[in-house]
Parts: C-alpha cells; structure tokens; sequence
C-alpha cells in the first residue's frame, strides 16, 4: 500500500461486487421495514457464495427505546452449512448493549448511533452460502423493524478464511468461588474478546 491512510486503497482494483440485502420497500411505497410479530422469525438475509458481510444495520425507532426489548430479538446468522448458528446472541448483546438497554458508543466493530441504530463492522467470510435471521422472543409485536445487510461478491475467496463467531452465555447468579468460563474452543483462530454486563444480586459490591 502506499501508506497509512485508509484512502490509499481507492486507487487499486478491487476484486468483488458490492451488493446488499434490507427492508427497503418494494410496492412503491414508504414502507421500508418488515412487521416481526410475536415468536416470528424472519430471514433478513439469503446469500450465495462465495462472499463476505462487511456491515449489518437494525433499527426500530420507539420498540429500541422499550427497556430490555433488545434483549428479546435474537440475532442468528449461518454460515454454509452449518446446523448451529455460528452467531445466536440477543441483538444488543451482540452490538455491546448490556442489560437490554441502548446507548450510544462508538469502536472499531461497532457504532450505536443516538437514536438506536445499530451497526455492525465485523467481517463475515462464507463459501457457499449465508442464512442471518432475527426471531422476536419478546412480549409484544414489532410494527416497524428495519435492517440492511452489506456484502461483497467475490469470483473466489483467499484460501483458509476464518469465519466469525459470536455466542451469548449467561449466569443467574453466578456461582460463588467459582470462575465463569468465557471461552471454550477447540481449532485455530483469534480470540478477539467478550462484552462483560454484571447486575449485582447486593446493594454494593
């Protein structure tokens, strides 16, 4: 490259197409989101491969604002053919929100914007195909969920890609004396870390 700037790489070829998956409205009208009635899973994306996501959005204006309700959607992504979700997490969890609430912050992977949107940065290699679905386990319906999915066509993929991983664990409470496992893992890959939300069971630590 020439240099540091991430502006460098404009001047390169690259070798893919970008392409992207949303609820943008499709009747002609203003509607661009999907409804997610109680206990529905809906497929938010369905990609052939090979390729690669390099951002997901979400937003539902006033149901993010709903204490905990990002703790009932579930995030769940599939990548060729895997039978187990490679990613199953619930949706603030999974973009650093603890305790079900949203708030704004801003690093590298992630960026939660003022208002509740979601973004992720993290890239998703596949083969052959990808399957990312979001189901509602909450208490109530959503009228308006919005989503869009950025990814990269590619002719080919680099040799030994290392696909990404994401899981949600939970203890309540935890047990005393104990340590709380974080990761357990067999392979070759990169631990690239957890978000940590404590709730204490005590008025003080």
């Amino acid at each position: 490259s020439l240099g540091g700037d991430p502006l460098d790489g404009l001047v390169y070829p690259q070798d893919y197409r970008a392409a992207r998956v949303s609820s943008f409205d499709r009747s002609g009208g203003n509607a661009d989101n999907i409804p997610l009635k109680l206990g529905e899973t809906a497929t938010i994306a369905e990609l052939e491969g090979p390729g690669c996501v390099t951002h997901i959005w979400f937003t539902s204006v006033s149901y993010f604002e709903t204490y905990a309700a990002v703790r009932k959607l579930v995030l769940r992504a599939y990548w060729d053919d895997a039978q187990t979700p490679c990613v199953e997490a619930p949706l603030g969890d999974f973009f650093g929100l603890g305790h079900g609430q949203v708030y704004a912050y801003d690093c590298a992977p992630f960026q939660i914007g003022t208002h509740g949107g979601l973004n992720c940065f993290w890239k998703m290699p596949f083969a052959r195909k990808a399957r990312i679905t979001v189901t509602n386990e909450g208490e109530k319906g959503i009228g308006a969920f919005y989503y869009y999915v950025d990814y990269r066509k590619y002719d080919r993929l680099p040799k030994d890609l290392l696909c990404f991983h994401a899981h949600y664990r939970q203890a309540w409470p935890c047990a005393p004396g104990k340590d709380y496992t974080l990761l357990q893992a067999t392979g070759r890959g990169h631990y690239v870390g957890c978000n940590l939300s404590i709730e204490t069971t005590k008025t003080s630590w």
